[in-house]
């Protein structure tokens, strides 16, 4: 049985992406069994998903729309 750290390390360094089938699947037992390792793990992925918007928002040069299509 993965415990609380190792999966919170494994999560958050990245080597859950490039880790094993049977990584991957201890680690998803592991987060549907523990409510706290779950609740990180979707924090985790919401955090992402708004510095990802944040840097294209950043990035985009003035007069630039995010919802216009690229015109080629």
């Amino acid at each position: 049985m993965m415990k609380c750290q190792e999966f919170i390390f494994l999560l958050t360094s990245g080597q859950l992406k490039e880790g094993s089938a049977v990584l991957k699947s201890s680690a998803f037992m592991h987060r549907m069994m523990c409510r706290r390792c779950s609740a990180f793990y979707h924090n985790d992925n919401t955090l992402a998903h708004q510095i990802d918007s944040c840097k294209k928002f950043l990035q985009q040069k003035p007069g630039d729309d995010l919802n216009e299509p690229d015109e080629k």
